[in-house]
């Protein structure tokens, strides 16, 4: 939602049309919801009707080539579970959604589609689906435990990237200095610089620390905690900079007479600025979660801070492994995202590897490691060769009928079993059994940040997705 009426007061100090080459060699941490919702109320029908759609995927993945074409080395950062803190925030907004899509499906299709375009939700899904291909591509990608802006104010605090990109002034009460907001298709933005804040002229920042400008933006209204009736962004400051404290100011809110003060104000104000200072999130040195800053004095129940999670359960939720909510592995049987054309890649190269032949051997399905270990123990035949031919290959070297449902701009890519991972054995040994398992193992179960993700560049021979010819395919 952002602090409302909080960048206009630094538009004095604010770039516009600054082009993305400006940071060029520089780290940029983004906001992947705020990219996905911009390219979801393109397809807003389809998501909202559960019509197959990738549109929203074509245009994420274009974002990210023109950093990439700008030399910016971006690190996406996609919303996880649900903070207590925000639960209120969180049902209104659900509330609206479901209102709006029911105004929708009352409309004709002319009229329906603003109503759909603020009914469409995004997902966890969503995410995961978009996280697996800029994987395979080679993009750091983390998914909070919670909250991204938190997670994107720890990687800028720590020195991890040296902007964020953005479209609200959430990043302001966070305490990063280095924004580049509403980015354009022609790589303009506008760039805010926060040092320089003292040049501010709508308000005076002088003598101003952090601490209380987050204490003006939580008077003003935030997404923990509502604004005091008849209390802008403008009150807020004036009235913080005069007592000191945000605690100070409540008080003489309440003593003036002239604002309604709830009684439990002053707790919820409490744990919105520990929200806003010591939300948990997700540290990619460590693999491990952490506090936004520690803390010094820690309540007696931290939940609202986003529930503490083991580290195994912590790291399978950043890689994409397990559901943000649920935490528990995503469920892709039977979705229609998952490409056929990939489980055939799979099970073909399952056939020749166990069997020995080229490729077009017939092979029972896998579903399991479980299920290759007792192929393996049945067969006799040994691998003819380790020396392979490469499976793009295989399938560029004959047309495929591209799947509906697969990304039309993206580069085929696949995970690969590697012989030269197994034990050096001498030439025409056969890999025993043992050594065959566990590279399977690996390969199938691996983490998606794994190294074992090889992405093939497209040939000039290679058409579009959409042209009848090779469907961009990931496992």
């Amino acid at each position: 939602m952002g602090i409302k009426g909080l960048l206009p007061i630094f538009k004095n100090i604010t770039e516009d049309n600054v082009h993305i080459s400006q940071f060029a060699g520089k780290r940029a941490a983004v906001d992947g919801f705020v990219w996905l919702h911009r390219y979801a109320v393109a397809c807003a029908e389809d998501l909202c009707t559960g019509f197959p759609t990738n549109k929203f995927i074509s245009g994420f993945l274009g974002r990210v080539r023109m950093l990439q074409d700008a030399r910016i080395t971006p690190v996406i950062v996609f919303d996880g579970g649900p903070l207590p803190s925000k639960a209120g925030e969180e049902e209104h907004r659900a509330q609206r959604r479901k209102e709006a899509l029911a105004s929708a499906k009352r409309m004709d299709a002319a009229d329906a589609y603003r109503e759909y375009m603020r009914a469409v939700d995004i997902n966890a899904e969503m995410a995961t689906r978009i996280q697996r291909i800029l994987v395979a591509m080679g993009i750091e990608v983390i998914i909070a435990p919670y909250e991204a802006d938190p997670q994107l104010a720890f990687l800028y605090r720590e020195g991890l990237v040296d902007l964020v990109i953005t479209e609200d002034s959430d990043m302001i009460p966070f305490g990063v200095k280095h924004m580049l907001l509403k980015l354009q298709n022609d790589g303009t933005g506008a760039y805010l610089d926060l040092t320089k804040i003292e040049d501010t002229t709508a308000l005076d920042f002088r003598n101003v620390n952090d601490d209380m400008i987050l204490d003006a933006c939580i008077l003003s209204g935030c997404d923990y905690l509502p604004s005091i009736r008849k209390v802008g962004i403008k009150t807020a400051f004036k009235i913080v900079k005069e007592t000191g404290s945000g605690e100070r100011a409540i008080l003489q809110l309440a003593l003036s007479g002239k604002y309604q003060v709830p009684v439990d104000y002053s707790a919820n104000y409490t744990k919105a600025r520990l929200c806003f200072r010591h939300q948990r999130v997700f540290d990619p040195r460590t693999r491990t979660l952490v506090h936004l800053t520690p803390l010094t004095v820690a309540p007696a129940d931290t939940a609202f801070l986003g529930p503490a999670l083991d580290d195994a359960v912590a790291r399978g939720v950043a890689d994409g492994q397990l559901h943000p909510t649920t935490r528990l592995p995503f469920d892709t049987k039977n979705k229609q995202w998952v490409l056929h054309l990939s489980d055939k890649v799979r099970q073909e190269d399952e056939a020749e590897f166990i069997n020995g032949e080229s490729g077009r051997a017939s092979a029972t399905s896998f579903s399991a490691p479980a299920s290759l270990a007792s192929s393996l123990r049945n067969s006799t035949q040994p691998s003819q060769s380790t020396e392979r031919k490469p499976l793009t290959t295989r399938i560029l070297g004959r047309p495929v009928q591209l799947s509906s449902y697969s990304p039309p701009t993206v580069t085929r890519v696949h995970r690969r079993w590697n012989p030269s991972q197994s034990q050096s054995q001498s030439q025409g040994s056969t890999p025993t059994e043992t050594n065959i398992t566990s590279q399977f193992k690996d390969l199938l179960c691996a983490s998606t940040t794994s190294s074992v993700f090889k992405p093939v560049r497209r040939k000039e021979s290679v058409k579009r997705a959409g042209n009848g010819w090779v469907a961009p395919v990931f496992d």
